[in-house]
């Protein structure tokens, strides 16, 4: 799901993910090509072992900018994302300066990037 909007000098972006998840990995032993050096661990310690997991998973993420002038925009970003036991946090400010902005705002329907030549 996502929601954006503006209002005034200020942008927004939310946006979120749910779901569900079942995983299970199996074990394995620590050295799989090698049966000397896995005979060399005690007994019982050879193996990675195995794991699953069942459970929400998902993510979030949000912008928040503010445009100070037609050039300079300052924001902050970040999300959260969860999936079995691995889970990451974001986030990071947003400076942005465009070199080539108008001083005024355009008409609809025109555009910076062309030149009109009669």
């Amino acid at each position: 799901m996502e929601w954006s909007g503006h209002a005034g000098r200020w942008n927004w972006f939310l946006r979120g993910e749910a779901g569900y998840q079942n995983y299970h990995s199996g074990g394995s032993p620590y050295y799989p090509r090698n049966p000397g050096l896995q005979a060399e661990l005690p007994q019982g310690r050879g193996r990675f072992g195995g794991e699953g997991a069942s459970g929400l998973a998902g993510n979030f993420g949000a912008r928040l900018v503010y445009q100070l002038t037609p050039q300079f925009r300052l924001g902050v970003n970040g999300g959260y994302t969860r999936a079995g036991s691995w889970s990451e946090s974001t986030g990071m400010l947003l400076f942005h300066y465009v070199f080539d902005a108008p001083d005024t705002p355009q008409a609809p329907g025109s555009s910076r990037l062309s030149v009109d030549e009669d």
